[in-house]
C-alpha cells in the first residue's frame, strides 16, 4: 500500500515543468562620432547614468531560470532611457513608444546568436534626435 501512495508523488515530481535557463546579453554599441550619455529611469527617477565613447560597447547580461523570455526592459532595468549625443541632441526611449528603433524592443536589435542581441547607435540616430 505504501508503494501505491508513493507512485503519485513520484509522478508529480518527474512530470513538473522543467524550464530552460535563459541567458541573454543585450549589447549597446556606439557607432557614431559622438560621445553618448545614457540616463536610465524607473518610475521617473534616475536609476543609473553611464557613457559610451565612440566605438565603445556595453553589455547587459540577463539570466533567468524560470523560463521567462528576456526583454530589454528587464535587462536594462529601466522603463525609459534618455540618450544624449555630445550634449547637443537627445533621444528619449520608453517601453510604450511605438518607434522603429526603440531600445526597449527586441525587433530593434540585431540578433548575433541565441544569447547576444546588439543595438547599434548610428549617425542616423543622431540626425533623428532632438536638439537640446
Amino acid at each position: 500500500m505504501k508503494v501505491l501512495s508513493f507512485i503519485p508523488i513520484l509522478f508529480l515530481f518527474t512530470h513538473c515543468d522543467q524550464h530552460e535557463r535563459v541567458t541573454r546579453t543585450y549589447v549597446l554599441e556606439n557607432a557614431t562620432g559622438y560621445v553618448l550619455k545614457f540616463d536610465s529611469y524607473i518610475d521617473g527617477k534616475v536609476r543609473e547614468s553611464y557613457s559610451l565613447e565612440t566605438g565603445a560597447v556595453r553589455g547587459f547580461k540577463y539570466e533567468d531560470s524560470i523560463g521567462k523570455a528576456a526583454q530589454p526592459y528587464k535587462v536594462l532595468e529601466s522603463d525609459s532611457i534618455i540618450v544624449f549625443f555630445d550634449n547637443k541632441k537627445r533621444q528619449v526611449y520608453n517601453q510604450l513608444a511605438p518607434t522603429d528603433r526603440n531600445i526597449f524592443d527586441d525587433a530593434a536589435y540585431r540578433v548575433e546568436s541565441k544569447e547576444v542581441y546588439r543595438f547599434t547607435f548610428t549617425e542616423e540616430d543622431y540626425r533623428n534626435a532632438k536638439d537640446l
